[in-house]
């Protein structure tokens, strides 16, 4: 059932590469790092939101600040790893990032391995960025405030090693063209943190299959119009 844990090794192989390659530049140009300062946590989470779970954060590197649209590999990429994102419900999961100046704009390259413990499939998956968590969330300023998924030109596009298809816009990444089912998925892609916020959210959002009464009462639908229509005729 909790297949995203029986990965956890490799999981763990994928974050100590990723220090060890990173660190020696994160100390050298320690000047650039806490433009991304860290997480805010929720108890012992470092999420919240009704799709709880489980939520862990532990690499937040900045080897290269301010590096917006340059784009590069190993020890010149920021890198953000989220090992395990556990949903326990279909709903949305917050986590919140705080942020210092930097004086100017730094690009994020983002690892997540996202975990369907609902025991329901997910025919997409959504991603938002913005402000404040829960009822207080919202994207005031959204539009040109610099705060984006590297749109519109992407240095790396959206991936996901489940969905085929990513329609992106500035503060939203709609997943689908698959299904995820119980078990593990990863997601791939980035984030351009600007100067003069002092933290933003990524909300995430399972979409559940809808269950074949919902198909049977669409089709029951379509039918009623399609007789009145024939009544009116």
């Amino acid at each position: 059932m909790f297949s995203g844990y029986l990965s956890r090794a490799f999981k763990a192989l994928i974050v100590a590469s990723l220090l060890v390659t990173s660190l020696a530049a994160f100390v050298a140009q320690s000047a650039h790092a806490g433009i991304i300062s860290g997480v805010q946590t929720f108890g012992i989470q470092s999420g919240t939101g009704p799709g709880m779970g489980t939520v862990d954060v532990p690499v937040i590197l900045t080897p290269n600040g301010n590096n917006d649209n340059q784009l590069g590999g190993g020890i010149n990429d920021n890198n953000i790893i989220v090992p395990i994102k556990l949903f326990n419900n279909i709903g949305y999961i917050d986590i919140l990032f705080n942020v210092s100046n930097s004086g100017g704009s730094t690009e994020y390259k983002v690892f997540e391995s996202v975990d369907n413990n609902t025991l329901i499939p997910w025919s997409s998956y959504t991603m938002q960025l913005g402000f404040g968590t829960g009822l207080a969330f919202n994207n005031v300023g959204g539009s040109g405030d610099g705060l984006d998924f590297d749109f519109p030109n992407f240095d790396l596009f959206p991936t996901s090693s489940l969905f085929t298809s990513v329609v992106a816009t500035e503060d939203m990444l709609v997943y689908s063209g698959g299904i995820q089912s119980t078990g593990a998925g990863t997601y791939q892609f980035r984030i351009d943190v600007p100067d003069g916020i002092t933290q933003f959210t990524l909300r995430q959002t399972p979409v559940a299959v809808p269950e074949p009464g919902s198909f049977c009462l669409l089709g029951a639908l379509a039918s009623l119009g399609l007789l009145a229509y024939r009544c009116r005729s």
